[in-house]
Parts: C-alpha cells; structure tokens; sequence
C-alpha cells in the first residue's frame, strides 16, 4: 500500500512539478516537502486540506487511506463528509491547544483519520458526529502524555 507521501508525488507528478514547485506553492520547505514523500513526516493535516482545495479533482479518501481512485473525476464519491471532517480537525486543534498538547504529525494525523471514521458513524446512526469528550479519550489512545486525564485539569 502506497504512503500518503507517495499519494502526493502521483499528485505532483501529474501535474509536472518539481518537488520545489509544489513545496512553494503549499508553503513549505524543500526539505520538509521531500521527508514527506520519502515517507519519513506526515504532512499536517491543513497542508493537505491546502492540497484539496488547490485541486478539486483529488479525492480525499484516496489521499488519506489510499482507496479508490486518485481522481475525483473518474472515481465514485468517496463518502467523505467534508464539513465533518473539518469539524473533527477544528476539534482535534482545539483540545490540543486546550490542554497545550503537541503531537508529533503522524499520531495527530492518525488521530484524527480515525476520529473522523468514528465521528460518520455516529452521525450515520443520529448521534453526534464529534465533541469535546470524544476529542478527549483520542487524545488519551494516542499515549500524549500517558497519564492524560480531563478530570485532572
């Protein structure tokens, strides 16, 4: 299974930039930018939400996990709930900052991958998709800090 790294090479490639270019056009290092197709750094997830709004046609499920189909365009929806999942990623900042907690990219990425899978399916069953205390017990599964509590703050 591809990276998200390599996701975002097909993406460049396709569109014939260099790795500088797209790293400028998004607003990061060359560096930063060639870690992340290697596979070495998760790209923050406001970089990728820059992405899919520079280009309409991506998918996001197919960015995020890898399945389906690259190209919106040639590709059944994804089912991806985008109001929700920027609702998750508000979420997710908010309780981080909150509680002045920094997760590395990968874990928070991780996190919020699968807090927004939680989140559609309970808005898919009428219950709330997200909040603060669900934000809270993922924070607390991603092992930042170990002890991570609510009721100690």
């Amino acid at each position: 299974m591809q990276t998200i790294g390599q996701r975002l090479r097909l993406i460049r490639e396709r569109r014939k930039l260099l790795q500088k270019d797209f790293a400028d056009l998004f607003g990061f290092s060359l560096s930063k930018y060639q870690r992340i197709e290697k596979g070495k750094v998760a790209p923050d997830v406001d970089i990728l939400l820059k992405i899919l709004d520079e280009y309409p046609d991506e998918d996001l499920s197919w960015l995020l996990t890898g399945d389906g189909n690259y190209n919106r365009k040639t590709s059944p929806p994804s089912g991806v709930d985008g109001p929700l999942f920027a609702q998750v990623i508000q979420a997710v900042d908010a309780q981080l900052e909150k509680y002045n907690i920094v997760l590395d990219q990968v874990p928070k990425a991780e996190m919020t991958s699968l807090l927004y899978e939680h989140s559609a399916l309970l808005k898919r069953v009428g219950e709330k998709g997200v909040d603060e205390k669900l934000v809270e017990r993922y924070i607390g599964l991603v092992g930042y800090p170990r002890n991570f509590s609510t009721d100690d703050h």
